[in-house]
């Protein structure tokens, strides 16, 4: 829910759409957001696989980036 929320508020933000239209998008993808925690609670690590790890080098290659849209 947390990275879906973050990637609507960018959208918000370039002007995709309003909070409006922000809000509609997380609502109507509850249901699904629910479906993959309830799969992600019963994964195993094998299920897992090495995401998290390709997840953190890609944030780490964008923290290096110029420019960027969002400073942190």
């Amino acid at each position: 829910n947390g990275f879906v929320s973050n990637l609507i508020q960018v959208a918000i933000r370039l002007g995709a759409f309003g909070q409006q239209g922000g809000v509609g998008v997380l609502a109507s993808l509850e249901p699904l957001l629910e479906e993959t925690a309830e799969c992600a609670a019963k994964a195993t690590e094998d299920d897992l696989g090495s995401a998290a790890l390709m997840s953190d080098l890609m944030a780490m290659r964008h923290e290096r980036m110029s420019p960027r849209i969002f400073l942190s």
